[in-house]
Protein backbone atom coordinates (compact mmCIF):
# COMPACT_ATOMS: atom_id res chain seq x y z
CA UNK A 1 0.00 0.00 0.00
CA UNK A 2 1.27 3.40 -0.62
CA UNK A 3 0.11 5.87 1.92
CA UNK A 4 -0.68 9.60 0.75
CA UNK A 5 -0.76 12.56 2.86
CA UNK A 6 -3.06 15.49 1.96
CA UNK A 7 -2.25 19.22 3.15
CA UNK A 8 -5.17 18.97 5.86
CA UNK A 9 -3.43 15.99 7.70
CA UNK A 10 -5.64 13.22 6.04
CA UNK A 11 -4.10 10.47 5.20
CA UNK A 12 -5.67 8.29 2.59
CA UNK A 13 -4.27 4.51 1.65
CA UNK A 14 -3.92 3.67 -1.95
CA UNK A 15 -3.95 0.11 -3.48
CA UNK A 16 -1.12 -0.27 -5.61
CA UNK A 17 -3.06 -2.79 -7.52
CA UNK A 18 -6.02 -0.08 -8.14
CA UNK A 19 -2.61 2.57 -8.93
CA UNK A 20 -1.36 0.41 -11.74
CA UNK A 21 -4.62 -0.37 -13.04
CA UNK A 22 -5.47 2.92 -13.56
CA UNK A 23 -2.41 4.36 -14.72
CA UNK A 24 -2.46 1.43 -17.38
CA UNK A 25 -5.85 2.86 -18.83
CA UNK A 26 -4.35 6.33 -18.92
CA UNK A 27 -1.87 5.24 -20.80
CA UNK A 28 -4.05 3.19 -23.41
CA UNK A 29 -6.03 6.90 -24.21
CA UNK A 30 -3.02 8.03 -25.37
CA UNK A 31 -1.97 5.10 -27.81
CA UNK A 32 -1.33 5.94 -31.51
CA UNK A 33 -0.42 4.31 -33.76
CA UNK A 34 1.54 4.99 -37.04
CA UNK A 35 1.38 3.18 -40.32
CA UNK A 36 4.66 3.58 -42.51
CA UNK A 37 4.27 3.06 -46.54
CA UNK A 38 7.16 2.61 -48.76
CA UNK A 39 7.54 5.94 -50.24
CA UNK A 40 9.45 3.64 -53.26
CA UNK A 41 8.66 1.40 -55.73
CA UNK A 42 11.42 -1.37 -55.30
CA UNK A 43 12.77 -4.19 -53.59
CA UNK A 44 13.08 -4.40 -50.09
CA UNK A 45 16.81 -5.20 -49.37
CA UNK A 46 17.40 -4.69 -45.98
CA UNK A 47 14.93 -5.33 -43.12
CA UNK A 48 16.62 -3.46 -39.87
CA UNK A 49 14.58 -3.63 -37.56
CA UNK A 50 12.23 -6.43 -36.19
CA UNK A 51 8.63 -6.83 -34.38
CA UNK A 52 8.40 -5.34 -31.10
CA UNK A 53 11.24 -3.49 -31.17
CA UNK A 54 11.99 0.08 -29.71
CA UNK A 55 13.00 2.40 -32.76
CA UNK A 56 13.89 6.00 -32.61
CA UNK A 57 12.99 9.17 -34.33
CA UNK A 58 14.71 9.14 -37.79
CA UNK A 59 16.58 5.44 -37.26
CA UNK A 60 17.05 3.83 -40.22
CA UNK A 61 14.34 1.26 -40.93
CA UNK A 62 14.89 -0.37 -44.04
CA UNK A 63 16.93 -0.14 -47.49
CA UNK A 64 15.31 -0.35 -50.98
CA UNK A 65 16.51 -0.62 -53.91
CA UNK A 66 14.64 1.53 -56.18
CA UNK A 67 13.46 0.24 -60.06
CA UNK A 68 16.33 2.53 -61.07
CA UNK A 69 19.26 0.59 -59.16
CA UNK A 70 19.33 3.57 -56.37
CA UNK A 71 19.27 1.89 -52.40
CA UNK A 72 16.91 4.31 -50.84
CA UNK A 73 16.96 4.31 -46.33
CA UNK A 74 13.42 4.21 -44.85
CA UNK A 75 12.97 6.11 -42.03
CA UNK A 76 10.45 8.08 -39.69
CA UNK A 77 10.12 11.33 -37.54
CA UNK A 78 8.85 9.35 -34.65
CA UNK A 79 10.05 7.02 -31.63
CA UNK A 80 8.03 4.29 -30.32
CA UNK A 81 7.54 0.31 -30.95
CA UNK A 82 6.74 -1.93 -34.33
CA UNK A 83 3.89 -4.00 -33.31
CA UNK A 84 3.51 -5.50 -37.14
CA UNK A 85 6.36 -6.07 -39.95
CA UNK A 86 4.46 -7.54 -42.49
CA UNK A 87 7.63 -7.16 -45.58
CA UNK A 88 10.75 -9.22 -45.62
CA UNK A 89 13.86 -9.15 -47.33
CA UNK A 90 13.21 -9.24 -51.04
CA UNK A 91 9.53 -8.47 -51.24
CA UNK A 92 8.85 -6.52 -54.03
CA UNK A 93 7.12 -3.27 -53.11
CA UNK A 94 5.25 -0.21 -54.10
CA UNK A 95 3.73 3.07 -52.70
CA UNK A 96 1.19 1.12 -51.34
CA UNK A 97 2.67 -0.97 -49.05
CA UNK A 98 3.05 -0.96 -45.54
CA UNK A 99 6.53 -1.35 -44.13
CA UNK A 100 5.60 -1.25 -40.78
CA UNK A 101 3.16 -0.20 -37.86
CA UNK A 102 4.41 1.67 -35.06
CA UNK A 103 2.68 2.47 -31.27
CA UNK A 104 4.15 6.06 -30.69
CA UNK A 105 5.68 6.58 -27.43
CA UNK A 106 5.11 10.25 -27.46
CA UNK A 107 8.47 11.00 -26.31
CA UNK A 108 9.87 14.19 -27.49
CA UNK A 109 13.39 13.77 -28.53
CA UNK A 110 15.31 16.37 -30.50
CA UNK A 111 16.58 14.43 -32.53
CA UNK A 112 15.65 16.60 -35.57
Amino acid sequence: MIVTPYSDGRKILYLFDNYKQINKEWRNLSVVEEVVFSPYSGTVETVLTEESNHVYEWERLFLIKTKSGKIEEISIGISGYITSLPVKKGQVVNTHTVLATIQDDMLITGSD
